[in-house]
């Protein structure tokens, strides 16, 4: 399997998007974040922890609810199979029990699918939740890997598809990874994995290894950005490169049917791309 080739875009096999994020969007959530990984982009909010309804209580802990939202405002099959996905990878790593009989609700706006959306998604859960100051064991991340096949019948790993890469691709593995394990040893900290199609065991370790490495430089974003909010203290993080963009507009709230956006959000972008 080829593992480190040129892809029609320019990118390696092994290499991500480029990365853009912005937080506080949103007035009324208690958490928002606006998520960019090439030109896929994804607005979540978190509201809560809120009361709810008595019939949807838990008594030692607060539920965790989920709402995949896409443009067209059409809900199906995938976008609940999303939910459940984006829930069962959450909710082990928010702190529920601080919160009995309560409701933590993220809701997740695909504003552009150009693959990889639920990965995307992910991050961008991660960081409103997060922004809304929603405590967590720990911070994951997530990266998709698909394989695709050419007219010799080579096979070849691509991680953080684009949707064009997707279509393509005999199988795509969606893997979230514990940012804080992978940081530390290089290794393990897989937390959850979605495949479809066809991929055989080998396939799925080098998706496995590729992600991996992949998911350590979305971490390493994300634990940047929330560094730069004023009542977030972080370590100190190297050898990546950050940037403010002052002049960067918003995307309007109305998509979420919400509130108008908020004035000074923050916005952050790597300004460089490498191989991974």
């Amino acid at each position: 399997m080829s593992t480190l080739v040129k892809r029609q875009k320019g990118r390696l096999s092994n290499q991500l998007r480029s990365i853009e994020a912005q937080l506080g969007l949103l007035n009324k959530a208690d958490g928002s974040a606006k998520y960019k990984q090439g030109d896929s982009s994804v607005l979540a909010a978190v509201y809560g922890p809120s009361e709810v309804l008595p019939k949807d209580e838990k008594g030692d802990r607060a539920s965790v609810q989920v709402v995949f939202k896409r443009r067209d405002g059409k809900p199906g099959r995938r976008e609940k199979q999303n939910e459940n996905i984006i829930r069962n990878a959450l909710e082990p790593i928010i702190m529920t029990h601080l919160y009995p009989r309560t409701a933590i609700m993220i809701i997740v706006q695909v504003l552009v699918d150009d693959g990889s959306i639920l990965s995307v998604a992910l991050n961008a859960c991660v960081l409103a939740l997060m922004d809304a100051g929603v405590p967590i064991s720990t911070v994951i991340s997530s990266i998709s890997c698909s394989i695709v096949v050419d007219e010799n019948g080579s096979q070849t790993l691509l991680t953080d598809p684009d949707l064009s890469e997707e279509r393509t691709s005999i199988g795509e593995t969606y893997f979230v990874f514990d940012g804080h394990v992978v940081a530390k040893t290089g290794e393990g900290g897989l937390v959850s994995s979605v495949t479809s199609g066809l991929l055989t065991d080998s396939a799925y370790t080098s998706c496995l290894t590729a992600s991996r490495s992949g998911s350590k430089s979305v971490y390493t974003f994300i634990r940047e950005t929330l560094k730069r909010k004023p009542t977030t203290v972080m370590a100190p993080i190297e050898n990546i490169i950050f940037e403010r963009d002052e002049a960067s507009s918003a995307t309007n709230g109305s998509d979420f049917k919400m509130e108008d956006e908020k004035e000074e959000s923050k916005t952050f972008s790597n300004v460089f791309m490498k191989p991974i």
